[in-house]
């Protein structure tokens, strides 16, 4: 059988052949490494938590290092040469070298709230691990622990084999070396231990005196008999090992004393050199210790006791830099946002005093943007705020534009004239081409102008209606639901808002609903009083464009001002139609329906 013939290696450009890729992208990792050069490397560490997190990383390194016998010599190493010494488990231990470094540093479940932690067990003996909750170590001691001082007497402690709590003093981290086992006062156990060991020793008693007469009744069967004295043997020998696991538990307590004291120690020399490092550098000392890279640094080298140099940090300083003026350009734009967003309230204060005429200066005549009585003809408030003079006054959220302020706008306007009269004269300014428009609708292409002071403008006759493209005939604000139509003031605050999902051409064949409007004014604060409709609204931009004469409204108006004997271009033409109340009956209806001068120039009549 011919064989397969292998594969050219492949030649590059120059006529030399390509390494293999394999053999490129290979790297070196600690799976690689022969167990005397990683024994070697986790040897110097000297840190016991060190070998345990390497342990964990991988499967490879969990069974040549954590269930290998070869490797316990690295575990006892980092065990005698790490600070401080950890006391040797002894002959009472029964597990591996391995095992007694996860016993102690392994970390793992809160009792009392099941959230993982690192914290080492508050009691070695009876084995419970808390997190660094106080709520939780109150609540352990209240209803999870039984305190039997009855039997804190030396006999009975020499008669009890169930590990319990090395000393009370172990909830209290600044009182370990008040008094341990065998010298505490307390005796703390769980309840379910204390219930077990009950039931055991009540057992154990009946053994102890039917032995005799189980050992004659089980003399003829002799297997039986073997199996009973292993039983008697274990117990025995548990009962033995106790005090070895109760002194071991004791000084792994003083231990962790002395730990505590060296990891406190060391916490706040890092946190100095960590505050010297960023006084020297001009960082902000709370952005170097939240940023990722010298924050897990810092926390890491805290856990394995070791000092912070620089020698640790020079290898990541451009990556410390990097996230540093990041969290920089956050800050700035935070600020920001936060001035912006203030400004802005502010500005909204002052559209609404100037809406309710209580801001000093914010009146002019009528060559002004303003009515007949003198109060300000305002645009919606998305409109007021993209004016020249307000959008400095609110600014502008990024900080590259424009540098955030720090003085309020409401004191610019109070404390400043000029800047009520800038906002006046960029009202004039917009309201200039919307009087063009509106004043060409109604007949006036060329503009209007009068000698006389007793003849009214057009735009401010009661006969300038009109009606918003977009809405419909009826879709007004509720300031004018009466009228059913807009005049100047009310075209200028005009809010036209569509419902999610549907066209305005789909709006004006439902037709106004009740209890729905489907735009606001600047009577409510432009506040869009939807009503309940089926889905989230869009308020649209305001153009004079969609704006048109209201024929129909108009010629009603005519027709009520030459039954009244009224003219249109008189200034007390609109107060007296106000005033006369109810006087005016419909005749096509077929009730006897008498209404006023708002009712009756509605489309609808």
């Amino acid at each position: 059988m011919p064989t397969k013939k292998s594969k050219r290696p492949r030649l590059a450009r120059d006529g030399q052949t390509e390494p293999s890729t394999t053999l490129a992208s290979a790297r070196a990792t600690l799976t690689g490494l022969p167990i005397e050069i990683l024994a070697e490397v986790l040897l110097y560490t000297c840190s016991p938590p060190t070998v345990v997190a390497v342990s964990r990383t991988c499967s490879f390194l969990y069974h040549s290092l954590a269930q290998n016998p070869a490797a316990s010599f690295i575990w006892r190493g980092v065990r005698e040469t790490c600070k401080p010494v950890l006391p040797d488990p002894g002959k009472c231990w029964k597990g591996s070298e391995a095992d007694y470094a996860a016993f102690v540093f392994g970390g793992g479940v809160c009792e009392v709230c099941r959230k993982t932690t690192r914290a080492m067990y508050v009691s070695f003996a009876a084995r419970i691990r808390l997190c660094g909750s106080w709520y939780c170590r109150r609540k352990l001691l209240s209803e999870s622990l039984v305190n039997l001082k009855t039997m804190s007497a030396e006999p009975y402690r020499q008669a009890f084999w169930v590990p319990f709590v090395e000393s009370n003093l172990c909830f209290y981290p600044s009182a370990y070396r008040a008094s341990t086992w065998p010298y505490n006062n307390a005796f703390l156990l769980r309840k379910t231990d204390w219930e077990k060991y009950q039931l055991d020793f009540v057992a154990y008693e009946a053994a102890e005196e039917t032995r005799a007469e189980r050992k004659r009744a089980l003399a003829a069967d002799s297997l039986s008999a073997v199996r009973e004295e292993a039983e008697q043997r274990k117990r025995y020998l548990a009962i033995q090992s106790f005090p070895g696991i109760m002194e071991l538990s004791a000084r792994l307590i003083r231990w962790r004393c002395d730990y505590d004291k060296e990891y406190k120690n060391i916490k706040k020399q890092n946190q100095i050199w960590t505050k010297t490092l960023a006084e020297h550098e001009g960082w902000d000392l709370d952005d170097l210790v939240a940023s990722q890279t010298f924050g897990s640094l810092q926390r890491r080298k805290t856990f394995l006791l070791e000092k912070i140099g620089l020698d640790d940090v020079s290898p990541i300083w451009s990556a410390i830099e990097s996230e540093l003026l990041a969290v920089q350009v956050r800050h700035k734009h935070q600020k920001a946002e936060a001035t912006y967003k203030l400004k802005l309230t502010e500005v909204k204060k002052i559209y609404e005093r100037m809406r309710c005429g209580t801001l000093n200066g914010a009146k002019t005549g009528t060559a002004g943007p303003s009515d007949p009585t003198g109060a300000l003809i305002l645009p919606p408030l998305s409109v007021f705020c993209t004016l020249p003079s307000v959008r400095v006054l609110k600014g502008s959220p990024d900080p590259s534009t424009v540098p955030p302020s720090t003085t309020s706008a409401t004191i610019d306007i109070k404390s400043s004239p000029l800047a009520t009269s800038l906002i006046i004269s960029d009202l004039h300014t917009w309201i200039v081409p919307v009087r063009k428009h509106l004043m060409n609708l109604l007949g006036y292409p060329n503009g209007w102008q009068s000698a006389s002071t007793r003849i009214l403008p057009p735009l401010h006759r009661v006969t300038a209606r009109f009606f918003c493209q977009r809405c419909g005939e009826g879709r007004v604000g509720r300031a004018y639901q009466r009228e059913q139509c807009l005049d100047l003031g009310g075209v200028c605050s005009h809010v036209c808002v569509a419902a999610q999902g549907k066209s305005i051409e789909g709006l004006r064949q439902e037709g106004p609903q009740e209890g729905m409007t489907d735009a606001t004014d600047a009577g409510d604060g432009n506040r869009q009083e939807m009503g309940k409709s089926r889905g989230k609204k869009k308020t649209l931009d305001w153009k004079v464009d969609v704006f048109e004469k209201d024929k129909k409204a108009i010629r009603l108006i005519k027709t009520i001002l030459e039954l009244t004997a009224l003219s249109e271009e008189d200034l007390s033409t609109a107060s007296s139609l106000t005033a006369n109340d109810r006087v005016i009956r419909c005749l096509t209806c077929k009730g006897w329906i008498v209404m006023d001068f708002d009712t009756a120039a509605s489309p609808c009549f």
